[in-house]
């Protein structure tokens, strides 16, 4: 598949256009134009770089790739990881908000399949669901971690939970990332559980004052699930092979 056109083809599907991103969503580094095997994984290091070589991979996709729309100093790790790339002639595409938003394959609504939620509705980059299957927080909490378990290889034991609940969570928000930050609008709009990627230490206190509950997962491990479904859609649509890679990082 030529480069550009899986460009167009990921901008298509994610609607690129909609977001106002800290980063450029899509190529990133340009390498060769034919593109047949992808290594998929969340952040862009040297250990994916160097396990896109081993691979022979024509590209890397992320969700983070390289922040900033503009480069005018490239030194540190930054130099070394544009130097392996460009020197390998291995592309990078990095897809940030977009990933975390999209409605088919985006990470929180991974995570709302995960755990049964219905009646879906818009969350700045994340949804909010009803919880009709009455699962309790801790049955919610393995299934999110049986499937990073399961599929990411991912040890058990990284997700931390806040419940002053006391109660069957029946309206539950899923927003991946540093996404505490929406904690209070949640609230507002009277949800129960709020699962997130990070926390700050601050907000234990303000779910302990509201009587609600958090899942945090770490940032890094909510953002593993809408990276697999894209695996999943490179191979089903495209004939791509595609390969993934993952580190522990419970923050």
């Amino acid at each position: 598949m030529n480069l550009y056109e899986l460009e167009r083809e990921l901008a298509n599907y994610y609607q690129f256009q909609y977001f106002e991103d800290y980063c450029h969503n899509g190529i990133q580094v340009e390498g060769k134009e034919e593109v047949n095997k992808v290594v998929l994984s969340v952040n862009i290091n040297i250990d994916v770089i160097e396990f896109a070589i081993k691979e022979k991979a024509d590209a890397i996709i992320v969700h983070h790739g390289f922040f900033g729309k503009s480069f005018l100093s490239i030194r540190g790790n930054l130099r070394d990881r544009v130097k392996k790339l460009l020197e390998n002639d291995i592309s990078l595409i990095g897809i940030h908000l977009p990933m975390d938003a999209n409605y088919e394959i985006g990470h929180n609504r991974i995570i709302s399949n995960i755990i049964e939620l219905t009646n879906l509705e818009p969350f700045n980059y994340g949804l909010i669901g009803q919880n009709e299957k009455g699962f309790g927080i801790v049955q919610i909490m393995q299934k999110i971690e049986n499937y990073l378990t399961d599929r990411a290889g991912i040890k058990k034991g990284s997700i931390k939970i806040y419940n002053y609940l006391n109660d069957i969570p029946k309206k539950v928000a899923v927003i991946s990332g540093e996404s505490y930050k929406y904690f209070e609008e949640a609230i507002e709009r009277n949800v129960d559980l709020f699962i997130s990627g990070s926390i700050a230490q601050h907000i234990p206190q303000i779910a302990l004052e509201e009587g609600k509950a958090i899942l945090s997962i770490g940032h890094y491990n909510s953002e593993v699930m809408g990276i697999i479904a894209l695996s999943h859609l490179l191979k089903e649509r495209y004939g791509l092979n595609t390969k993934l890679i993952f580190n522990e990082n419970d923050l």
